[in-house]
């Protein structure tokens, strides 16, 4: 990544450079757990999705500099929240 080029943003004139990288990622995530059912939209009209779906978590201040979200998984249907 050192030396990557950066395009230039927004109101940005010139291109900037990675001048230093350190690759060490460490991500702690707190979140409560989910209701039950949240997939579905009624019980009678079933799940929101039908098959499996790739989750992404992105940062919208990191956006203009990141060419990738900074989570994505795959959620197979056995991870579903059921209710």
């Amino acid at each position: 990544m050192q030396a990557y080029e950066i395009p230039p943003q927004r109101d940005e004139k010139s291109s900037q450079y990675i001048k230093k990288c350190f690759e060490t990622i460490r991500i702690n995530t707190e979140a409560p757990q989910p209701a039950p059912g949240i997939l579905n939209v009624e019980k009678s009209k079933g799940f929101v999705f039908d098959q499996n779906f790739i989750f992404c978590l992105k940062h919208t201040g990191l956006d203009r500099v990141l060419d990738m979200p900074l989570f994505a998984c795959l959620v197979e249907q056995e991870d579903w929240v059921l209710g």
